[in-house]
């Protein structure tokens, strides 16, 4: 997803409530001004710290789903 978690912040209540789950809304550093890989190294980080935190959050670390918009799924690829 792009931009801030307060513009996604109804998608992300709708989609924890229907899917019971716990979402995480992370930021991570962008292009241009951050070159390649910084966002591919930022995905990593941030799904190694949900899997390590997944208890905290109430969540199940074997069922972590990586999901967005825009160039989201391109870090998708590279952290799968």
């Amino acid at each position: 997803m792009t931009g801030d978690h307060t513009q996604f912040e109804n998608q992300c209540r709708f989609i924890a409530e229907k899917a019971q789950a716990c979402v995480v809304f992370p930021e991570y550093r962008l292009a241009p001004e951050n070159p390649f890989p910084a966002g591919i190294e930022d995905a990593f980080e941030i799904l190694n710290w949900i899997y390590d935190h997944a208890d905290e959050l109430n969540g199940n670390k074997n069922k972590i789903v990586v999901a967005g918009d825009s160039g989201v799924p391109v870090l998708q690829m590279h952290v799968h």
